[in-house]
């Protein structure tokens, strides 16, 4: 069975608040200007498991391509799968799943719980929207699911 991890960005892989937004980034100046600082940490905890596959349900799939998102995770490119579906962030991770020819372990990697009805949290790896992927407990849940067999 495979695995797949939806990524969100925002208070995911720097922090997201009123007076953190972003604005449209090239794809490679998420490197540049720092918007992506706990990058580094996220690529050094998926090194390892280069099977699992990175879908983005992020709001930032309205403006940028698979080929953007590609970019912007060099590091692990060629697991960059996806993108889901616009519409709302659960919404389109069960689209993206329906549309999948065999079920997969999945994990969602986001900021914003109230996104999410009861079918999807027990998927859900939340983050704090200030702390993102760098807060430990983050890492040892994603961790855990990582290093379990898929279900």
């Amino acid at each position: 069975m495979r695995k797949v991890l939806f990524l969100d960005l925002d208070g995911v892989f720097h922090p997201f608040g009123p007076e953190k937004g972003t604005g449209l980034l090239g794809p490679r100046a998420v490197h540049r200007t720092g918007v992506f600082c706990w990058y580094d940490e996220f690529i050094e905890l998926m090194k390892p498991f280069p099977s699992v596959e990175l879908v983005i349900h992020s709001s930032w799939r309205d403006a940028y391509s698979l080929a953007d998102f590609q970019d912007m995770f060099s590091a692990l490119s060629q697991s960059v799968v996806g993108v889901t579906p616009r519409g709302k962030r659960a919404d389109s991770i069960r689209a993206w799943l329906a549309a999948q020819p065999e079920s997969v372990d999945f994990r969602i990697l986001d900021d914003q719980a109230k996104e999410f009805s009861v079918d999807l949290k027990p998927n859900l790896i939340k983050c704090d929207r200030l702390r993102g992927v760098s807060a430990k407990s983050v890492q040892r849940q994603l961790l855990a699911w990582l290093n379990a067999p898929a279900t």
